[in-house]
């Protein structure tokens, strides 16, 4: 059974008091792992998570993990102690990068609406100055905001080349995925939202020591 799938959502028969349970699942049941298709599985994994057995056990695997869970319990004592001792917590520290643009996000927006009057010399007036700063805090709330959901960004093609978008196209191409449309909406909102992220940093990199008043 080493490559038989093990998961309960395939071989265990459950039935809802409506008999949900999604056709393609019951098809997956004795398939080998190689053998899945990607569009039907995620298309098995969405009918699944609407049937009642799915949102019932949903329900109680997130009241145990929030409320009862020991180890849940024992982390937020971990992390209150460590946020009053040192300013932050561990979590901070798995994904360090977007934990940055977390923290400078509000500064850089309270620094760009502030009264000011300095302005860096190679942007020649105080006006063009602010507009790059709006400009920067805005694409910095883009990077926040879709920091979990980079296959949504909506502005790609502000950030994206030609080239770029060719080569995402001939990746779709070559792949064997049924549903090309999704696969590219993907790729090209995530590759995007990459590019997005290191337009910033390397103007950040380029304009921290002016960021002063």
């Amino acid at each position: 059974m080493s490559k038989k799938l093990k998961n309960k959502l395939f071989l265990e028969k459950t039935e809802s008091k409506d008999n949900e349970q999604s056709e393609v699942l019951k098809k997956y049941k004795d398939l080998e792992i190689s053998e899945l298709d990607p569009d039907e599985w995620m298309e098995a994994l969405e009918q699944e998570s609407k049937t009642l057995k799915w949102k019932i056990s949903s329900f109680f695997y997130r009241f145990y993990e929030t409320c009862i869970s020991p180890k849940n319990w024992a982390d937020r004592i971990k992390y209150f102690f460590q946020r009053r001792i040192r300013g932050f917590d561990d979590r901070e520290i798995w994904n360090l990068d977007n934990s940055f643009y977390r923290w400078l996000y509000p500064r850089l927006k309270r620094f760009t609406y502030s009264k000011r009057f300095g302005y860096p010399e190679k942007y020649g007036s105080f006006e063009q100055w602010r507009a790059e700063l709006v400009k920067r805090t805005d694409q910095l709330k883009l990077i926040v905001d879709y920091e979990y959901d980079d296959d949504l960004f909506p502005v790609s093609e502000k950030f994206l080349t030609e080239e770029e978008k060719k080569e995402i196209e001939q990746r779709v191409k070559e792949n064997k995925t049924k549903n090309k449309d999704r696969l590219f909406s993907i790729l090209y909102n995530t590759t995007g939202y990459e590019k997005c992220k290191k337009d910033f940093t390397l103007w950040f990199c380029e304009n921290v020591d002016m960021l002063w008043d």
